[in-house]
């Protein structure tokens, strides 16, 4: 298909107008509440001279914006806008205190499209258990690392072992503390 290109990620992220503009020097473009809150953009979107970019690792999700999940693993599916949607954000307003103020009416994010998992990795939605309290991160999980970590896990449990002790010491330095 002439029409799209097929972009690989590297995009800078803006939680809020005043990063994007301490990050780029520049007003960030004006809110329009008609489109989908997208806190990224790509700076070689329009490089092709492609009218449209397609973005094949994005996660999927519904009309409130959180992530589709199957067997507990996001789904992910590509996307395509045009090239000005590519290459440009839409941060809402932010209240006094510097926080983005959204709104109930506003529509849900674009998601950021992410690297492809490699060969031993699955892409997974961190929630509560890594302390992430939103379930709306992504996370890359190496499956055989992870395998491994478990099975040595389940030898330790309940084992002071040496990486607690290194884990103890590098506090105690950090805190002053002699041991």
């Amino acid at each position: 298909m002439a029409s799209q290109e097929v972009r690989k990620p590297v995009f800078p992220m803006f939680g809020n107008r005043t990063e994007y503009k301490k990050a780029t020097g520049q007003d960030a473009p004006a809110f329009d509440e008609r489109r989908k809150i997208k806190r990224w953009f790509d700076p070689q979107a329009g490089a092709s001279g492609l009218p449209r970019i397609r973005y094949d690792n994005c996660v999927l999700s519904d009309d409130k914006g959180n992530f589709i999940l199957v067997n507990g693993l996001p789904i992910i599916w590509p996307i395509e806008m045009s090239v000005a949607e590519a290459s440009a954000v839409n941060l809402p307003p932010e209240d006094p205190g510097g926080n983005t103020a959204i709104q109930p009416y506003m529509l849900p994010e674009v998601q950021a499209p992410s690297r492809a998992a490699g060969p031993d990795e699955i892409i997974m939605v961190a929630g509560p258990d890594l302390g992430l309290l939103n379930g709306q991160v992504l996370i890359f999980r190496n499956t055989k690392l992870w395998a491994e970590e478990q099975a040595v896990a389940a030898v330790e449990e309940g084992k002071f072992t040496a990486k607690d002790r290194a884990m103890l010491t590098a506090l105690c330095s950090k805190l002053g503390v002699v041991v």
